[in-house]
């Protein structure tokens, strides 16, 4: 069931395959930038590879990897009930909780299918094109780039698929993710004003904490914070996966 899941999210060629090549390219672009401003001012701009490339890239990747993920997770939620093939899964007799597992499994392999070819070519030209020693990369930083794009496309993308889920419907799914992720998860920063504990619990905080922020919640507390955020989106979109009628 996941493998067909899978099959029909990356066989989509408006949402996944057309979000993936404009992720790739967007790398590209970051990429080719880096390594002309080098050969046009080689003085102001040292190093062709290096952490400079390395930042470019990765905040290319947590823009539109993060776009492209909740367009992923949106359709998955919601497509099936909107082109009225839900009905069709639930009379085969598998059960609406196997089928959203199996839909939830699959939102995260299409998302690190999307992820991987930009996140590897980054990271491998980062690290051999020519640069300074003080622009050199340790494996540390390595690490922290891939975690920092999967975690983010990742959870999105599921918070997405939740949120697609419960409103059964493409474009409205795909507008209120990406106002959720764009506009009101920053919004929730402003819970700082009212306490500083609420502030360090919004899903931003948590995650940013996760993905190598120093301050915070301790890092134990703000990955089970974003397991909840997560949870509670997902919760909604499958209690209404079991509730209605197909």
């Amino acid at each position: 069931m996941i493998s067909a899941t899978l099959r029909t999210i990356t066989g989509r060629k408006g949402s996944f395959l057309g979000g993936t090549t404009f992720v790739l390219v967007t790398v590209v672009i970051v990429i080719a930038a880096n390594i002309v401003l080098h050969e046009l001012r080689p003085g102001r701009n040292p190093s062709m590879g290096g952490q400079g490339m390395l930042d470019g890239v990765g905040g290319a990747l947590f823009i539109f990897g993060v776009v492209v993920a909740i367009l992923i997770g949106s359709l998955a939620g919601s497509y099936d009930v909107a082109q009225g093939t839900m009905r069709y899964l639930v009379i085969t007799g598998a059960r609406r909780g196997q089928i959203y597992a199996a839909r939830i499994v699959a939102v995260v392999l299409a998302v690190l299918l999307m992820l991987v070819v930009p996140v590897a070519l980054g990271a491998i030209l980062a690290s051999a094109l020519p640069h300074t020693a003080a622009d050199s990369i340790t494996s540390g930083e390595l690490v922290d780039y891939v975690w920092t794009a999967v975690l983010f496309a990742v959870v999105f993308g599921l918070i997405s698929m939740g949120i697609g889920s419960l409103l059964r419907s493409n474009g409205p799914a795909i507008a209120i993710s990406l106002v959720f992720s764009i506009g009101f998860t920053p919004l929730l920063l402003l819970l700082y004003s009212l306490s500083e504990t609420l502030g360090d619990a919004t899903l931003a905080s948590s995650l940013d904490r996760i993905s190598g922020g120093d301050d915070g919640l301790p890092i134990a507390v703000a990955g089970v914070s974003v397991v909840m955020w997560v949870a509670v989106f997902l919760g909604f979109g499958a209690v209404r996966v079991h509730r209605d009628e197909y």
